[in-house]
């Protein structure tokens, strides 16, 4: 965004690509601003051997404050995204239909403060706003109550949960959502019931 952060017209600029890509501005001396979006080529698992290439889109828009360029790009995403396919649109300008379900993800809406019964308000507010699958991230397992324990231990944190997940997952299917799961199979937290049990299980680099 241009201008100050608080007040006064803007312009939001956001490359619709979920990978690896670079946003470069520079001003010449006349004060004139070019703006560079672009996924780099070296991002491509293979390498590109056409003479055509199709670029991710880029979505620009002005408003006349934060909040208006907020909602600006709150509504492209339920209107367009949501319902069609984005911004990669057939060659008659319509969009094609979406492969990815909208997700909700409980991470940015609570982080580790959570229970079921606040999970399941969110629930309620995701399918109204049109969301098709809840995420439970990260939290809800054993010993999991900030970012320094529990890892490992991938049993339901029995006081946020204290009949298990099923529940909750009942409860999301009701309202016409799939339910999705955090993990992360790769990492242990030394404070950990996995790792006190089995510290031989995890791969160490020495000193760290």
């Amino acid at each position: 965004m241009f201008d100050d952060e608080r007040a006064g017209a803007r312009i939001g600029i956001h490359f619709a690509h979920s990978g690896d890509h670079e946003t470069r501005i520079s001003c010449n001396e006349d004060g004139l601003a070019t703006v560079v979006v672009e996924e780099p080529l070296d991002s491509h698992a293979e390498p590109v051997t056409t003479q055509e290439w199709t670029t991710p889109g880029a979505l620009f828009t002005w408003a006349a404050d934060d909040a208006a360029l907020t909602h600006a790009f709150h509504s492209y995403a339920r209107h367009r995204v949501q319902h069609f396919g984005g911004v990669e649109a057939n060659g008659d300008g319509t969009n094609p239909p979406r492969d990815r379900k909208v997700h909700f993800n409980t991470w940015e809406a609570c982080g580790f403060d959570f229970d079921e019964a606040r999970l399941i308000d969110l629930a309620d507010q995701a399918a109204d706003l049109g969301a098709e699958r809840f995420v439970l991230d990260d939290g809800w397992f054993k010993g999991r109550i900030n970012d320094r324990a529990g890892l490992g231990d991938w049993t339901p944190n029995a006081e946020r949960f204290p009949n298990g997940l099923n529940p909750l997952i009942d409860h999301i299917k009701s309202l016409g959502m799939d339910f999705g799961l955090w993990v992360e199979p790769e990492m242990v937290s030394p404070d950990s019931d996995l790792y006190r049990a089995h510290p031989d299980w995890c791969l160490h680099d020495q000193g760290a």
